[in-house]
């Protein structure tokens, strides 16, 4: 069964109402370990947003593949995606990225994380795209998969959330924050809860180090895409819970 979590956000009327007449949106990120470098990729945006915001979500995955070019602002298109979970892999056997998904053989992080593998010479754009708030699957990531080679990929519940005037889409490749945001760990407990402030920034209850504040124009590429260092439950870098 598919574990679900969640995240309250609590702001004034006051805030909601300046986010709304200066045109804001919310975005979500979420982080990932893998064991090849990439791109971290809009999970989803929305405009729905009140004094009691609530962002859930369900761990359920899918393995892609895609001829998309991973370049800042690009748009990723899954052209093949497949539902795929932890310990499994994602095996293309032709040109179009076409594949078939079973059990992974290995040990350790190969057991935790999905890999994709390329048994073909053409080179592809890869990665797992996640069920988000909407119900949809969105990628949340993309890693360059070069001509018979694997990527690993772990997915983490570790979520960035982001308030921004800057207009994206959902799956677009974005390296760098633009407005404040806050990554934030549920990995236990699966409930957070949030203060956003237009402009005291983000906060929570007990300062705990289960959350951390970004800064606008901080990358995000190093909290988003972090290497695979651990056989146990992935963490935040530098978190606790």
């Amino acid at each position: 069964m598919a574990t679900d979590y969640q995240v309250n956000i609590s702001m004034s009327g006051d805030t909601v109402t300046k986010l709304g007449d200066n045109k804001f949106s919310l975005y979500g990120f979420k982080v990932v370990q893998a064991s090849s470098s990439g791109s971290p990729v809009v999970w989803f945006k929305t405009n729905d947003f009140a004094l009691n915001t609530i962002v859930n979500w369900t761990e359920s995955y899918e393995a892609y593949t895609s001829q998309s070019e991973i370049i800042p602002n690009g748009t990723i298109v899954a052209d093949a995606s497949y539902p795929a979970s932890a310990g499994q892999t994602l095996t293309v056997s032709n040109n179009m990225g076409i594949g078939d998904v079973a059990n992974a053989v290995g040990t350790g992080a190969m057991l935790q994380g999905i890999s994709i593998l390329n048994k073909t010479q053409h080179p592809f754009t890869c990665g797992i795209s996640q069920q988000g708030p909407s119900g949809t699957y969105t990628p949340i990531c993309a890693f360059p998969l070069f001509g018979n080679n694997l990527d690993l990929i772990v997915p983490t519940e570790q979520i960035v959330l982001m308030f921004s005037s800057m207009p994206m889409v959902t799956s677009t490749v974005t390296e760098q924050a633009y407005g404040p945001g806050i990554l934030i760990n549920v990995t236990d407990p699966r409930t957070r809860s949030v203060k956003y402030d237009i402009n005291q920034g983000w906060s929570w209850e007990d300062q705990a180090d289960w959350a951390q504040v970004l800064d606008p124009n901080q990358s995000l590429v190093p909290l988003l895409i972090q290497p695979v260092a651990t056989l146990n439950a992935p963490q935040a870098q530098g978190q606790g819970q």
